[in-house]
């Protein structure tokens, strides 16, 4: 994405983006930031990880959004 501005990129699963984030440096993170900016990476939803449609309580969906928006 760096190298051609004109793709885009949507991440779902904040876990798996933060894993990720905690062993870039500093100049890839300002990249990351950038490309958010510019509306070329969007992080979807903001939960920590997606649900399981078929057995999800109220409670449990509130806290996977509040945990991974938190970091975000």
């Amino acid at each position: 994405m760096q190298v051609n501005k004109n793709r885009t990129f949507a991440y779902a699963e904040i876990k798996y983006f933060k894993v990720w984030w905690d062993m870039q440096d500093n100049k890839t993170k300002d990249a990351v930031r950038l490309m958010v900016k510019e509306g070329r990476l969007d992080l979807v939803s903001g939960g920590w990880s997606a649900p399981d449609e078929a057995t999800t309580q109220y409670d449990s969906i509130l806290d996977n959004l509040h945990i991974g928006q938190h970091f975000l």
